[in-house]
């Protein structure tokens, strides 16, 4: 158990070396979808733009392309008029900022960023800077040596001939590249993608303008390895940073990383005898003149070795193309596959470890690790021979067996009781050693044919690889049945990550009789019994004061009411503004009834009979209230 778990573990790390996934033809043609959405403003259309270009797709619809990104250009901006001018030099658009107007955005206040993009966009629109500007970015790029300043200062710098100017720009590639964090010890990265796809791809194009690699081989496969982390992505402008990113590795003139990738699958059966590779670049596009040897192929635990240096050869298989497909029509790419004949040395099923190595002639600009990992599988059929079933009392050794052969099922029913047991035999064979084997998983299931309730046994195999299951039903009637008699569907069950076809093979029924009777447990006593019914009770009121006690406390509560209507008669109130209208009378009304319900909740009413009540006068009364104030400041205003 322990020595497969430490199989797949391994086999699972072998799934992810490096340099096995590169951005496949299918995930192209996915991002290439959400790319050719029409732009709606410039920022769009520069994603856009870029991403299909790096993918070496073609853009389409140019003019109305040009038209959306020069009316949401703005002019002051140098981030904007660097996007203007990339999205002009692929679609060729008219109507671009003159030289001067670019020129006079920048000023003693603008920043290296702002300089790297109005050059950048200078240049893409077929101008020149004169040498005090440049030696004026070079100076103001010194002072900011930061990744995502850089970035963009990289690639302008990559846009204009080869010039002593820029030697301070060189010098500060190591510098910059020495600010990446590194993860887990094979992996390169700035802050986010933005930021190191834009390094990535100034430097490469520094390479290629300077005729020589900027960076160590190492550094470009651990950013290649970030790259290839993130090659999921969703928004427009994480796409474009992607495939620039991925474009500049696999299209410059010094460091391309070669990939070695299975092709169409690495489980190896009778049916599927050889392991197939591809070599190409980071966009899938195959490398050619390579030759692929396997250096090793071993178990995956490198107790067992099959073979080593053997050849890999070209693949006459014309069915090994990559199809592409949309609603309209579908596409072949000849995939120049390499293939390795497994079978071929009678492996056993299990896990491997093939360790590949490369060679490509006339090809100094590819980064080739020493090996490439790939993790496969050989897969065999299994099929259960020598099964016996029979009931027999539990003293004896043996009984009447009944011989199975897969998938056929029992004549006739079998029966069994608290008195028998209940045993099979059986044995797994594999179809391509021809020797007895063993299973990850082997089971026997019981299901009630009424209940459907399912029990689950273990079959466990002896030292001779044979498998006897024993069912002692008095043992098992309380803890696997419950005492549940009557019949029950038997099922063998077997399955193995390196079988080709699992096993569930439904082999009849059998009858079984238990002594006791089933426990009804906690669940079917909610479901069967009807539970109580659930009544509020209120609380019990306290036992009231004396009368006289209430009643001397009314008046006390009372008294300030009745003196203020009093003092209204000697001092003489002004009723004047009273207007006995509709409002008026439904107001003063309702305030009455809201008083006189709050009286009733003291004496009589429980709280929701009061709201419920409160709720239909309090309406009405605020109606009325609000009617007669908007009719007084009527009467105040037109007098």
């Amino acid at each position: 158990m322990k020595s497969l778990a430490f199989t797949l573990f391994v086999f699972g790390l072998v799934q992810c070396t490096a340099l096995q996934t590169p951005l496949s033809h299918k995930e192209q043609q996915q991002l290439g979808r959400k790319l050719s959405n029409p732009p709606t403003d410039l920022v769009s259309a520069f994603y856009s733009v870029s991403g299909l270009t790096a993918l070496g797709k073609e853009v389409l619809n140019k003019d109305s392309v040009c038209e959306v990104a020069g009316k949401n250009l703005d002019t002051k901006s140098a981030k904007a008029l660097f996007q203007f001018s990339e999205v002009t030099k692929i679609c060729g658009c008219k109507n671009v900022p003159s030289p001067a107007s670019i020129k006079a955005i920048l000023s003693d206040a603008s920043s290296a960023t702002d300089y790297s993009y109005s050059l950048a966009a200078l240049k893409n629109f077929g101008n020149d800077a004169d040498a005090e500007t440049l030696k004026k970015f070079v100076n103001l790029l010194k002072e900011n040596d930061n990744p995502s300043s850089a970035a963009i200062a990289f690639y302008t710098v990559s846009l204009f001939p080869k010039n002593d100017v820029f030697k301070p720009v060189i010098s500060m590639v190591e510098d910059i590249v020495a600010q990446a964090d590194e993860v887990g010890g094979n992996i390169l990265q700035f802050e986010g993608l933005g930021v190191t796809s834009g390094v990535v791809h100034g430097i490469l194009k520094l390479s290629d303008q300077q005729n020589a690699k900027l960076i160590k081989d190492d550094q470009v496969i651990k950013f290649t390895e970030y790259f290839l982390s993130r090659k999921f992505v969703f928004t427009l402008k994480d796409i474009y940073y992607l495939t620039k990113a991925l474009s500049a590795l696999s299209n410059n003139k010094n460091q391309v990383p070669a990939v070695v990738s299975v092709f169409k699958s690495n489980f190896i059966t009778k049916e599927n005898p050889s392991l197939k590779v591809r070599v190409t670049n980071l966009l899938d596009r195959s490398i050619p003149n390579a030759a692929v040897t396997a250096k090793s192929f071993t178990t995956a635990d490198d107790s067992v070795t099959l073979f080593d240096n053997k050849q890999f050869s070209k693949s006459t298989d014309k069915d090994d193309t990559i199809v592409l497909s949309n609603e309209v029509a579908k596409g072949y790419i000849e995939a120049h596959a390499y293939v390795l004949d497994v079978m071929g040395a009678k492996p056993k099923r299990g896990m491997f470890m093939c360790n590949v190595g490369i060679k490509i002639s006339n090809g100094k600009q590819y980064i080739k690790p020493s090996n490439y990992g790939i993790g496969l599988k050989v897969l065999a059929r299994v099929m259960v021979e020598d099964v016996q079933v029979y009931v027999a009392e539990k003293d004896q050794m043996s009984g009447n067996p009944t011989k199975l052969t897969y998938p056929n099922k029992l004549p006739q029913s079998l029966e069994a009781d608290s008195h028998q047991k209940l045993v099979m035999d059986f044995n797994l064979k594999d179809l391509n050693s021809g020797e007895a084997v063993t299973a990850h998983q082997t089971f026997i299931r019981l299901t009630h044919i009424e209940t459907q309730q399912e029990i689950f046994f273990v079959a466990e195999p002896n030292s001779n690889d044979h498998y006897t299951f024993t069912l002692d039903i008095s043992a098992t009637a309380k803890d696997s049945f419950n005492h549940q008699s009557g019949k029950y569907k038997m099922a063998l069950v077997v399955g193995d990550a390196t079988m080709q076809v699992p096993i569930s093979w439904t082999m009849g029924e059998v009858t079984l009789k238990f002594s006791g009777k089933p426990a009804i447990t906690k669940r079917q006593e909610r479901l069967i019994e009807p539970q109580p019914n659930i009544e509020h009770m209120f609380r019990i009121p306290e036992k009231r004061p004396p009368k006289i006690v209430s009643t001397i406390f009314t008046v006390l509560v009372l008294s300030p009411l009745l003196i203020m209507v009093i003092l209204w008669g000697k001092i003489g109130a002004n009723l004047s503004n009273l207007n006995f209208s509709i409002s008026t009378i439904v107001f003063h009304v309702g305030l009455g009834c809201i008083f006189g319900l709050y009286y009733m909740f003291w004496v009589q009413l429980n709280m929701f009979q009061t709201i419920k009540l409160l709720a239909i006068i309090g309406g009405v009364t605020f109606l009325g209230g609000n009617k007669m104030l908007a009719d007084m400041a009527a009467a105040k205003y037109n007098s």
